[in-house]
């Protein structure tokens, strides 16, 4: 035999229940970030992650684990994440977590110009407003190369945000013509008299 007072070697592997499971999460647009962190307590485990992105299974090693994910979900949606950690012979930890993403941001405000029909004296200036407040009134101003503001006119946006006038104002005087309202400028076009 071994006598009492000779050492003895091996090897210990000392473990304890899986602990302090977290979920953070964040939106940003349509994203959807989240990080998720376990201490399996000196064994390793198994995380399993579902999101509205992925279901996917990790193996931690013994110390603490986290892990960082985005999920493209969209505006005004929710992404609910659960996580499973388990190992055989522990008590297994779930938990739930959901972040919901905002609205989309609002569309551009846009003035587009083309050149209309003929009118008395060159063309018309045929104009459509977008993305701006819906019953907002926008004073639009007509602008050629010789003639800074030759017409002025406010009008009213439609509920969707929108106005448009086939017949604005008219200008022979080029050679380019352009709008502006509501802190907004109009791509310019060239014409010349007709």
């Amino acid at each position: 035999g071994t006598p009492c007072n000779s050492p003895v070697s091996g090897t210990v592997t000392t473990y304890g229940p899986m602990h302090s499971l977290s979920i953070s999460t964040s939106a940003s647009g349509p994203n959807v970030h989240f990080t998720v962190s376990v201490n399996p307590n000196g064994k390793p485990a198994t995380v399993r992650v579902q999101s509205a992105g992925r279901d996917q299974t990790f193996t931690t090693g013994v110390g603490v684990w986290s892990q960082s994910f985005t999920d493209a979900i969209g505006y005004n949606a929710t992404d609910t994440i659960r996580v499973t950690v388990s190992d055989p012979g522990r008590t297994t930890l779930t938990q739930t977590a959901s972040q919901s993403t905002g609205p989309p941001p609002p569309p551009p405000r846009t003035i587009s110009l083309s050149q209309g029909g003929p009118a008395p004296k060159g063309y018309w200036y045929s104009v459509s407003l977008s993305g701006f407040s819906p019953g907002e009134r926008v004073t639009l101003s007509c602008h050629d190369s010789r003639d800074m503001n030759f017409w002025t006119e406010t009008v009213t946006i439609s509920a969707s945000g929108t106005y448009s006038d086939s017949q604005l104002c008219y200008s022979q005087d080029g050679p380019d013509h352009w709008v502006t309202g509501g802190g907004v400028e109009s791509n310019h076009v060239q014409w010349g008299p007709l």
